[in-house]
Order: structure tokens, then C-alpha cells, then sequence
């Protein structure tokens, strides 16, 4: 701040969010996002747009408020369709799997995990142990009310997919996905 470096404080305080995150705090790490958010839209940065939304969308999953989740991470879908971020768009979709289970959407959110993991497995990123607890805790319970057959199958669908197809599925609102 002192050297008047907006994009180096928006980038730290993103990072700062992050942390406030991972040790616990969502007050913390939802004010930084908010602080970046907003500094990432004046400066027209829209990666750190995206990239903030995302983190703002499972903020939002993991405090248990899927109708906030999925403005966030429809947004930050629709901007790093935009710009071409693949990676981004598998990390969106991923978090809009969590949103569809937590909406009682089960086929739809193994559908939308499975193509975040084909989008990933295609860009060749791996993905990191915590992201992956994350994403599977966001996932269980689809899993818990399908069959194991059903549950494969919409994976596979999901997998199988077009991406854009796959986009545009995951942008409809809850409960018109079919």
C-alpha cells in the first residue's frame, strides 16, 4: 500500500483471504476476498476476478449457503469461459458440483464433477490432496442417494460431455438443468 502497487496489494490480499480460509476464520477470509474483489473489478483484472469469485463461491459452499455459491461460481465460470482460463472453468464447474449436491441435484453435480475432472485430466493439472477432500466432502452426499450404477453413469456423462455443453448446463439456475 505504501508504494501505491494496487495489483500487488489485491494479489496479497487475495493470498491473506486464502489463509484466513484454511486456518478457520470465514469472516477474515470473506473480508479479504471482498477487498480483492473489488480492487481486481476497478483495475479490469479479470483472471483475479475469477479467480476471487471462485474463492468467494466455496466460501460461501462451505458456510452452507448454495444459492450464494452458485452466483459466485456462476460468475467466475461465465468470466473464465471468456477469457479462456480451462483451468478455472474446471475449478468452477467442480464447485458448481458441490452447489448442484447441496441443492439436491445429485445426477447434475456428479455430471458437472465428472467434467471438472476430464477438464483437469485434459489440461494435464493435478489436483492437490485438500482440494480433492474438499471436493469429495461437496460430493457425498450425491453419492449417498444414488445407486452406484446411477452414480457412475452421470460421472461418465459428465466426462463424455462437450465442454461448452457442459458450461452452459452448469450456468442454468437450480432445478432447470434438465
Amino acid at each position: 500500500k505504501e508504494i501505491r502497487d494496487v495489483q500487488g496489494v489485491a494479489d496479497t490480499t487475495v493470498c491473506l483471504g486464502v489463509v484466513a480460509s484454511s486456518q478457520g476464520d470465514p469472516g477474515a477470509a470473506r473480508s479479504c476476498y471482498e477487498e480483492s474483489l473489488a480492487t481486481y473489478r476497478a483495475l479490469g483484472n479479470q483472471q483475479g476476478v475469477a479467480e476471487t469469485l471462485t474463492n468467494l463461491g466455496e466460501l460461501a459452499l462451505e458456510r452452507g449457503d448454495p444459492a450464494e455459491a452458485w452466483a459466485f461460481e456462476s460468475e467466475s465460470l461465465a468470466l473464465a469461459r471468456e477469457i479462456g482460463d480451462r483451468e478455472r472453468v474446471a475449478i468452477a464447474l467442480a464447485a458448481l458440483g458441490g452447489v448442484a449436491a447441496a441443492q439436491g441435484e445429485p445426477e447434475r453435480a456428479l455430471r458437472l464433477a465428472g467434467a471438472a475432472m476430464a477438464l483437469r485430466e485434459a489440461i494435464g493439472k493435478s489436483s492437490p490432496a485438500a482440494w480433492r477432500a474438499r471436493f469429495e466432502r461437496w460430493l457425498g452426499p450425491a453419492r449417498q442417494v444414488l445407486s452406484a450404477e446411477t452414480t457412475a453413469a452421470a460421472w461418465q456423462e459428465g466426462r463424455a460431455a462437450p465442454m461448452e455443453q457442459t458450461i452452459e448446463y452448469a450456468l442454468r439456475p437450480a432445478g432447470s438443468a434438465e
